[in-house]
């Protein structure tokens, strides 16, 4: 070393770890700017985590969601033309709500157990949860396998149950119960 701090190979300015103070370490600027835009980085993909993560549900399952679970159970079996699968898995619900119930009607229609279908809409029917355009289904059922009695007695249940209904789905409906009734009435 030469006077003045300056070493004699002529690098004017470079401060060297002897020259500093004693307790504080050498830091460059520039491993300050990458330690702070790595911490901004970290910081950036826990909240983009914390705010993209799927919301965990710990409520039970709601009668819709389970209503929806069956329903996709029972159209994947339709897809693969396993009607007796549809059956099952309908049966093994053992909803008694009306949507499972209907549910399970169309299964056991689907898979050609027409008067196990039918038991289910006469039940509905019988407790007052049969909508208008399942009445009409439940007659074109039974019109479809041939059961002129019970299909004549489901549309007219349809007839009265669509009576007050202003939508235009039921005015289509009642439009196409009048029909099916005339054309079995002939």
């Amino acid at each position: 070393m030469t006077k003045k701090g300056k070493s004699s190979a002529g690098s004017a300015g470079v401060v060297k770890s002897k020259d500093l103070p004693a307790g504080k370490p050498k830091v460059s600027r520039r491993l300050i700017i990458v330690a702070a835009v790595v911490i901004l980085l970290v910081a950036l993909a826990a909240s983009w985590y914390l705010w993209m993560r799927p919301e965990k549900n710990t409520e039970t399952p709601s009668k819709e969601s389970k209503r929806t679970s069956l329903e996709g159970t029972v159209n994947k079996r339709y897809a693969l033309n396993d009607y007796e699968g549809a059956v099952k898995a309908a049966e093994a619900q053992k909803g008694t709500d009306p949507e499972s119930q209907l549910i399970l009607a169309s299964a056991y229609t689907n898979n050609k157990q027409y008067d196990k279908a039918f038991a289910i809409y006469d039940q509905l029917i019988k407790d007052n949860k049969l909508s208008g355009g399942d009445a009409m289904t439940a007659g074109e059922t039974a019109a479809y396998v041939g059961n002129k009695e019970k299909a004549i007695s489901y549309y007219e249940t349809a007839q009265t149950l669509l009576k007050g209904d202003t939508s235009a789905f039921a005015k289509r409906d009642r439009k196409s119960v009048e029909r099916h009734l005339q054309e079995l009435q002939q």
